[in-house]
């Protein structure tokens, strides 16, 4: 079987490795774990997105800005641990 993020001969895809290393360095940079990164940086512009795309309505030319600002928001904010 086919393991998720790898091409048919199971070797990692590029967007697999690109989404890897942005995880390591963001990681590094902000010492948060690796499912609050996927949530902030894959799921929140996914997210905007999708919500535009299902109501079959176009997405709006201010919304990658939008989002860019929440994500580092996001990113800069501390964190209570």
């Amino acid at each position: 079987m086919r393991q998720p993020g790898c091409s048919p001969r199971g070797a990692p895809t590029r967007w697999d490795r690109h989404i890897r290393r942005l995880v390591t360095d963001l990681r590094t940079a902000t010492g948060r774990e690796t499912a609050e990164i996927l949530l902030i940086v894959v799921d929140l512009p996914y997210a905007a997105v999708r919500r535009y795309l299902a109501a079959d309505r176009e997405v709006p030319a201010t919304l990658e800005d939008i989002v860019e600002r929440a994500i580092r928001s996001a990113l800069t904010t501390e964190t209570s641990r």
